[in-house]
């Protein structure tokens, strides 16, 4: 199993059925900004990924980049948490 070193949970975000593509993709990016800037991992391949997702306005554009900002992060061993809350625990 994969041992993450660092997490960013964009739940609320990633699936607000409120939010337009046009508004969760920047927002999407500022909170991986938020996260991640700063870390011993950040360079400017993310922060040009990131800067490119921010100005996605199309879902399968917005699909495309995020390929590639997925695959960013899995070889620098971030784990993003992009699944929908389910229910309230028991």
């Amino acid at each position: 199993m994969a041992k993450w070193d660092y997490r960013v949970d964009l739940r609320q975000t990633f699936h607000n059925p409120e939010l337009s593509m046009a508004e969760k993709a920047p927002r999407i990016a500022a909170s991986m900004r938020v996260r991640l800037k700063g870390t011993r991992i950040w360079d400017d391949e993310i922060d040009g990924l990131l800067e490119e997702l921010a100005d996605q306005t199309a879902a399968d554009d917005f699909d495309d980049v995020w390929d590639a900002v997925y695959d960013w992060c899995d070889t620098n061993r971030v784990w993003i948490e992009t699944r929908p809350f389910v229910g309230v625990p028991a």
